[in-house]
């Protein structure tokens, strides 16, 4: 499986193909986010819905310069936040263009305005199906959601570190998951843009964003991406990807990914068996689709394996692999252990492999 910009599993939502999860502003990733953009000077059912909102619905909202962000849902419904958003001493506002109560809503989206001149004005329309229910909330034959959605539309949260919060909107619910789009201010232009999608709410973890996907339907893979900050863009730097097959024909492996030094994604897989059925003799190891030589691992004590044992193998093969930390393995209970403590490893076939995972026990023939 290769790395996500050039994932070839989408989603569709809100009529547009989106990646599993996404962090890299690829020109693929570009297109698929700006598809969601509506340009302000064409006529179309969310930019009329948006009009509406702005004559409505923030009609009854003053703006007030540097008004601490207030979460507010109207007398009509419709979810919003605004305020000084972006520490910037102005005032801006998110919304949703329909509120949650029109079940049948046909149009869905979200707006970006701003409290300039005494008056709201309109920035930015997105055609993200916002969806959201208030806290305590059950599902109901009139109202049924197949996973339970957030309780605010939008939150905000620094997850640049650097006291200017970023947005997220939480979008559409599907089976298993929900989506969210995180979103950068940008000074320049006083407008938001788009930096991630995911199908969790992403994560900040050491110096990294950790973006969360997963096959949802049969629940066979699980994914992290890990993104890391240049400028206004989140540049995709490793992924995590753990799959079990589902019957006996489909292969059971993990994969990493790194960035090398030339900026190219270099994804390592090793391939346990099929279905539930593990190869304990050796493992199959891939670099980049070609093969990569075989690793076999030896415990120490195979009688008495640790409880964990199968999670400090796999946080060994994070760390050799992405080149991140044990502690940053997305299931780490612990990292207080040295894993060849407990088990001994050799690589066989490939010279390059063994330098990889650093085993002095390796041989390459």
């Amino acid at each position: 499986m290769n790395s996500p910009q050039f994932f070839a599993l989408f989603v569709v939502l809100s009529g547009v193909f989106l990646p599993y999860s996404w962090c890299q502003p690829t020109v693929q990733g570009k297109e698929i986010f700006d598809s969601l953009i509506r340009p302000l000077d064409e006529s179309t059912p969310s930019l009329e819905k948006a009009h509406e909102l702005v004559k409505t619905v923030f009609s009854e909202i003053s703006g007030k310069l540097g008004q601490p962000p207030t979460v507010v849902v109207t007398k009509s419904g419709v979810g919003l936040i605004w305020g000084d958003l972006f520490k910037t001493g102005g005032c801006f506002a998110l919304a949703e263009l329909t509120p949650q109560s029109d079940l049948e809503r046909v149009v869905i989206g979200a707006a970006f305005l701003e409290w300039e001149d005494e008056e709201w004005r309109l920035r930015q329309v997105w055609d993200i199906p916002v969806t959201w229910r208030p806290k305590g909330w059950q599902d109901s034959g009139s109202d049924y959601l197949p996973a339970t959605p957030a309780t605010q539309p939008f939150t905000l949260e620094d997850f640049s570190g650097d006291g200017v919060p970023e947005a997220v909107i939480a979008g559409g619910v599907e089976k298993y998951f929900q989506e969210n789009y995180m979103l950068r201010f940008i000074p320049e232009t006083e407008n938001l843009k788009i930096v991630a999608y995911a199908m969790a709410r992403p994560v900040t973890i050491g110096n990294y964003v950790r973006l969360y996907s997963d096959s949802g339907r049969r629940a066979i893979w699980s994914q992290w991406d890990y993104c890391k900050w240049e400028g206004a863009d989140l540049i995709h730097v490793a992924s995590w990807h753990s799959e079990t097959g589902y019957d006996q024909n489909d292969p059971t492996f993990i994969e990493g990914m790194r960035v090398d030094p030339d900026g190219q994604p270099v994804t390592i897989r090793v391939f346990y068996g099929h279905g539930q059925e593990i190869e304990n003799e050796s493992y199959e190891l891939t670099r980049n689709g070609i093969p990569f030589g075989k690793m076999r691992i030896h415990w120490k004590n195979p009688e008495h394996l640790p409880a964990n044992s199968f999670e400090m193998e796999a946080m060994w093969l994070f760390e050799k692999i992405t080149g991140l930390p044990p502690s940053l393995y997305p299931e780490a209970e612990t990292t207080d252990f040295n894993f060849k403590d407990f088990a001994t490893i050799t690589i066989e076939g490939n010279k390059e492999a063994a330098i990889l995972f650093g085993t002095p026990e390796a041989v390459a023939p």
